[in-house]
């Protein structure tokens, strides 16, 4: 499977000048052949929780409506997020669109973080979601999501991909890389981050998406510009990496979420 990576450096609360830039990524990995697509955490908007401006409603979201014609359009997978209201509930949501217009994963982030207080804002999720396109079966994270090893471990042997969409700050850059290496480690996958660039609301964000093969090593980094990053992911290495290095077959079920 062809991968595209959409490094975005998204405009504050803008949704109308982000959808322009979004559709331009998109065009562009169609045209480089991509079959999917996957875009940073909180898509047309950055991480704000003004929910007043941010928020869409599930059954007539304008966003994910949005992102269902350009993947209709151009036969295109896309992954993005947005922050969606629920009942009486927000909540930071990663979703997975198929070129069918069908969502496949609709994902609310298990771990707000609360050091930015979004666990004030943004109702924690109760689910793991786990999805399948083109036969490769893949995790939806969340940013935050990143540190909680329990996640990734609960599902390993089910997935041959973790897609991490995020607004990671350039502040701790090192822990980005870091964890998303111990990520692909300990669970013999790939492990696909999407980080935004740029600054919102006054952070700096340091982009480095970047692609992990199941042995650890970076198949990819796309730096810090803005742009499309594209990279090939095969399930049969993730088979034949686990066959050679069977560590999982040691894992304990000692945690459950």
């Amino acid at each position: 499977m062809k991968i595209a990576l959409a490094q975005m450096d998204i405009k504050w609360e803008d949704k109308n000048n982000n959808k322009i830039k979004a559709e331009f990524m998109a065009e562009k990995a169609k045209n480089k052949n991509a079959d999917f697509i996957i875009f940073p955490e909180t898509t047309l908007t950055g991480f704000s929780f003004n929910t007043e401006k941010t928020a869409e409603k599930h059954e007539n979201s304008d966003t994910i409506n949005f992102f269902k014609a350009i993947g209709s359009r151009l036969g295109l997978n896309i992954c993005f997020g947005a922050i969606i209201k629920e009942a009486n509930n927000y909540y930071n949501k990663s979703f997975v669109i198929r070129n069918d217009s069908e969502i496949i994963s609709d994902y609310s982030k298990l771990y707000p973080f609360s050091y930015s207080g979004e666990d004030k804002f943004f109702k924690k999720g109760s689910k793991i979601v786990n999805y399948t396109l083109e036969d490769i079966n893949f995790l939806s994270c969340i940013c935050y999501d990143l540190r909680f090893p329990e996640l990734f471990r609960s599902c390993c042997e089910k997935i041959h991909a973790a897609v991490v969409i995020a607004n990671w700050p350039e502040s701790r850059r090192n822990h980005w890389l870091s964890l998303l290496r111990a990520r692909a480690i300990e669970n013999q996958c790939y492990i696909i981050a999407v980080n935004r660039i740029g600054n919102g609301n006054g952070i700096s964000y340091c982009g480095d998406s970047a692609v992990f093969n199941p042995n650890g090593d970076m198949i990819l980094n796309c730096g810090d510009k803005e742009d499309v990053f594209f990279c090939d992911i095969f399930k049969n290495d993730v088979i034949e990496y686990r066959k050679s290095f069977p560590v999982l077959k040691d894992k304990r079920d000692l945690f459950t979420i």
